[in-house]
């Protein structure tokens, strides 16, 4: 076959709903990649039905991909954080395709192939593929006490992982500045291979509409629970707006996981919808539903969750994060809340935040196209080229 081939790994299903960041990337690739390019997925069984190691064909709004799973993992344990490292999807994940590296060679041979890793500890697998690959890293370099992922526990094995994956990589796209520049300083090797790739938005799924009329503000959250979200204080929040707004607020919740699980989602309940994991299209038709997203993270690079809800002309409540500020500005898309010293005093101050943004809709003092014109640059039409063209890149010196 002549007509070059993407290799994509990521620890999902595309025929699911799993919520992410990675997830989200991985759909944009696939929905944008370039005419000419074929397109396989290497991931996880969620429902049990396929044979791992086995790929199949599958229609992907509109395009066809090649699917193989290597596992079967259903979603609700993938999305949750490992608690030991037999437990892991990712080291679950990396063991099955060496079982299977034979199958997957299969794939490329005689192909002319690329593979695109949006996690490092996956690169393993394109070196034993023989295929060039481009890696994207979503988190800071060298700082595991910051993330949820099991592997900061297993800070050597992590190190290791790290640096193999880095130094083999054609090319290394960062999400952010705050990512890029730490992993500069850690790794000099890297220079004249690496460039800032901002998280993308699909600004034509999820463009701006009025804002919707009632006497209740409706609030959304989509994503994970991990402990890096911070979910009791986003509930203990809710709680104490529900009580600055008695009867007139609603909580969304898109997520494969329960907020139940959490001992603090239990003053909120009444005021609680669970609408379960959504698809891009789920996600886009709930947002014109709603008037504001809310984040109350310890530390954030920037969430497809914030974009989707500002490209929707939503205004967003949170926490004050550096990565948030660019986006999220004062009587024009929302309020950002700086933490307050005494953690107790964290809810209140959010919840007054939140009940600022209310009384500023109601005043029609928020423009939705004026909200959603700040992230039209991450468009993902355009921001997509970029990765393309480095895997073309990969493939002429390969």
């Amino acid at each position: 076959m002549n007509r070059p081939l993407l290799v994509v790994f990521a620890t999902f299903d595309p025929r699911g709903v799993k919520i992410g960041g990675i997830e989200t990337h991985v759909r944009h690739m696939m929905r944008h990649r370039p005419e000419g390019l074929d397109f396989l997925l290497v991931g996880l069984d969620e429902t049990g039905d396929l044979t791992p190691g086995v790929a199949i064909d599958l229609d992907f709004d509109g395009r066809p991909i090649r699917f193989m799973p290597l596992a079967h993992i259903p979603a609700e344990v993938s999305a949750v954080s490992a608690r030991s490292l037999a437990g892991s999807t990712t080291l679950r994940f990396v063991l099955a395709g060496l079982r299977h590296i034979g199958a997957l060679r299969r794939e490329v041979r005689g192909r002319r192939a690329s593979a695109d890793l949006p996690r490092l500890e996956f690169a393993v697998l394109p070196r034993l593929m023989g295929v060039p690959y481009v890696l994207t890293v979503h988190t800071e370099i060298a700082v595991p006490e910051k993330t949820d992922s099991l592997l900061r526990h297993y800070r050597r094995l992590r190190a290791l992982s790290e640096k193999f994956g880095l130094l083999a990589a054609r090319h290394v796209f960062a999400v952010s500045e705050a990512v890029h520049g730490p992993l500069l300083a850690a790794y000099p090797q890297l220079k004249g291979r690496t460039s800032v790739l901002p998280v993308p938005v699909d600004t034509e799924m999820f463009s701006p509409t009025p804002f919707p009329q009632g006497e209740v503000f409706n609030i959304i959250y989509a994503g994970r629970f991990g402990a890096q979200k911070d979910p009791p204080l986003m509930f203990r929040t809710l709680a104490a707006l529900k009580q600055r707004l008695p009867g007139q607020l609603r909580f969304h919740v898109l997520s494969s996981e329960n907020p139940a699980q959490f001992p603090e989602f239990a003053a909120i309940t009444d005021i609680a919808t669970l609408h379960g994991p959504q698809n891009s299209a789920g996600v886009a038709r709930l947002m014109r539903e709603v008037h504001c997203g809310i984040l109350s993270s310890q530390m954030e690079g920037t969430p497809c969750f914030l974009l989707e809800t500002l490209a929707s002309g939503r205004a967003f409540g949170s926490v004050e994060l550096p990565s948030l500020k660019p986006f999220v500005l004062s009587g024009v898309s929302g309020e950002l809340v700086p933490r307050p010293a005494d953690p107790a005093a964290a809810p209140e101050a959010i919840a007054a935040g939140l009940e600022t943004i209310w009384q500023a809709i109601r005043a029609q003092a928020y423009d939705p196209a004026r909200i959603a014109s700040l992230v039209e640059p991450f468009a993902a039409k355009r921001l997509y080229r970029t990765i393309f063209d480095a895997h073309t890149a990969a493939l002429n010196k390969a």
